[in-house]
């Protein structure tokens, strides 16, 4: 009788070892998301992973009557996320367990969110507030310019036609600066695609070099990621363009 407890006792033992090891384990490819944003009140984030040809949803996240949400999300390999509150989003990129803070606003979600927990991620956030700002400056000196009379209007063209060119090449100057500062962080790729007033400070075209850059940082460090293949591509294909 004894033997049979002994041994009943033993096995439930290495089942526990076993669950444990395996939670464990399983905690270690998730990271955490939390926070709160005033006027989300019983509404919802929309997770979606950017590593395929078109943003795949992952998550819906459900806010609270405050405004709170908090949930664990696996990660089984690095990549960035939109994480999109009604027609505004921010991006992320989270690295395993990490526990990623968010506050802020509902309303205008990527202009009033402040955001912790994820070294990545805040310079993501660092890059949306220059290009933010740029835009607000621009719709502000539209109503400038349709206020203005004629000579005015004249003047304000020119003026911001000037403004606007230094800052696109301030801009550049910038982001060409982060992406060397940053080889292999797959921020850089965010970087790569910036685009003021919709127009994209790089092309493949004329920047060639600095999707090289992008793509031998990543190749160190994230070498089969789909978004580092996904650069990889681009190149290839703009070579093959060149040689035909």
């Amino acid at each position: 009788m004894n033997k049979k407890i002994i041994l009943f006792s033993s096995v439930i033992v290495i089942m526990l070892v076993l669950i444990f090891a395996f939670l464990s384990c399983k905690d270690k490819n998730t990271y955490t998301i939390k926070g709160q944003l005033e006027g989300g009140e019983n509404k919802f984030l929309v997770l979606m992973d950017l590593k395929g040809e078109n943003p795949k949803v992952v998550d819906t996240i459900f806010l609270s009557s405050k405004g709170k949400f908090s949930k664990k999300e696996s990660l089984k390999e690095k990549s960035l996320f939109i994480l999109q509150a009604d027609k505004s989003f921010i991006t992320i990129c989270p690295e395993k367990k990490e526990k990623i803070r968010i506050e802020g606003k509902f309303e205008d979600f990527a202009s009033n969110y402040k955001i912790k927990g994820s070294k990545e991620s805040e310079d993501l956030q660092l890059l949306a507030q220059r290009r933010i700002k740029f835009n607000n400056d621009f719709i502000e000196f539209q109503k400038q310019y349709n206020q203005a009379s004629g000579k005015e209007k004249q003047y304000l063209f020119r003026e911001y036609a000037m403004r606007s060119k230094q800052a696109f090449k301030e801009e550049k100057q910038f982001l060409s600066k982060y992406i060397n500062d940053n080889k292999g962080k797959l921020s850089t790729i965010i970087a790569l695609y910036t685009e003021l007033l919709g127009e994209p400070l790089f092309s493949i075209q004329e920047d060639e070099q600095i999707y090289k850059i992008v793509l031998e940082g990543l190749e160190k460090t994230l070498p089969n990621n789909p978004n580092t293949l996904k650069i990889k591509n681009i190149l290839t294909s703009s070579k093959q363009s060149k040689e035909k």
